[in-house]
């Protein structure tokens, strides 16, 4: 996938955490080092294929050899990647839809910031909207930032979203920072940004597109 096609519409609309404030589990499954480097470092790759959660979805993705790969606890979460010197994650959810979902449907979707927008609760706002494909498949890439009240504390994150159809699922892969403090959230992000993008250019579906 070229993460980087398409022309960015700045919007302002609701967004979310969504999948990836969920809890993590213990890590599980299908990691398995490759020949695949991320920002100049050694990856592993992560497979939906046969995953209880993936609701049929068969996907791969790579991600820091260092970071810990996490099953999540939340329903619709897959599988995490965790940065352990950091509070970077990466999150790979998928929820099937309750009917079946169009070619046409699952297009509109991710054609602005407009169709992605009520996927979310309002605490959050998209800065960044760009139309990009997985292979042939119509995605979006959705850049968003969240403030929110946590019990007595508040909680701030940005986050990358890359979202698009698989058959009747939904596909959200989310790369995320998070902390009680804003400038930190800003500054962790900012030397992210570009891993993030490596990390979601890197997907690849079942049929061996890019």
């Amino acid at each position: 996938m070229k993460i980087l096609s398409g022309k960015p519409v700045p919007v302002i609309a609701a967004c979310a955490f969504a999948f990836a404030l969920a809890s993590m589990g213990e890590t599980t499954r299908a990691e398995a080092a490759d020949t695949a480097t991320l920002a100049g470092k050694p990856a592993k790759t992560f497979s939906t294929a046969g995953h209880p959660k993936s609701s049929g979805v068969a996907l791969t993705i790579s991600y820091p050899e260092d970071w810990n790969a996490e099953e999540s606890k939340s329903r619709t979460g897959v599988q995490m990647f965790v940065n352990p010197t950091s509070t970077a994650t990466v999150m790979v959810g998928a929820k099937p839809s309750k009917r079946p979902i169009t070619p046409e449907e699952a297009a509109k979707l991710v054609a602005d910031g407009t169709g992605v927008s009520p996927l979310f609760p309002p605490s959050t706002s998209i800065v960044n909207f760009q139309s990009v494909k997985v292979g042939d498949v119509p995605a979006a890439l959705v850049e968003c930032t969240d403030s929110r009240k946590q019990a007595d504390a508040a909680a701030h994150a940005r986050s990358f979203f890359l979202i698009f159809v698989q058959g009747d699922v939904l596909v959200m892969i989310h790369c995320m920072v998070a902390s009680p403090d804003p400038a930190a959230v800003e500054k962790t992000f900012e030397s992210h940004r570009e891993l993030f993008k490596q990390i979601l250019s890197s997907v690849t579906l079942a049929n061996g597109l890019k």
